[in-house]
């Protein structure tokens, strides 16, 4: 689950160590996020990116940042419309079961990047150790 929006009266003092702002504001919905729960919207995929530009006139220039809840209403809202177009109407069972399946990468992505913020040095090393120890004993 992404963080809450942060503060951006609390936050205006925190920098990264090459002075870039913590926080970013997402393009879309506006919220003021920390940076690691938005994505630049250069990085956003072609295809995608003309669907945000036709929805959402005058928001998206394809600069700027994009929090990932508005990022993944875009995915999903872009994969059901195409599937409509391709199939005509979808049935409820197989709109729900594309959002499902949308949601379902999200949460992936969301487990491991939380993961990532959460091993210690510890942990790290002892997965190099592991490595290490698995390359020397084949």
């Amino acid at each position: 689950m992404p963080n809450p929006p942060i503060d951006e009266t609390s936050a205006s003092g925190s920098f990264t160590l090459d002075g870039h702002p913590e926080v970013r504001t997402c393009v879309i919905c506006g919220r003021v996020l920390h940076r690691r729960d938005v994505v630049r919207a250069t990085s956003v995929r072609p295809l995608l990116a003309g669907y945000l530009t036709a929805q959402n006139p005058g928001k998206w220039t394809g600069e700027g940042h994009l929090c990932r809840r508005c990022l993944n209403h875009a995915r999903v809202a872009y994969v059901l419309e195409h599937l409509e177009q391709e199939r005509g109407e979808l049935s409820k069972v197989e709109a729900e079961v594309a959002q499902k399946a949308g949601q379902h990468i999200t949460i992936a992505q969301n487990i491991d990047e939380q993961f990532q913020r959460t091993v210690t040095r510890g942990q790290r090393t002892a997965d190099v150790v592991a490595r290490w120890a698995a390359r020397g004993a084949s």
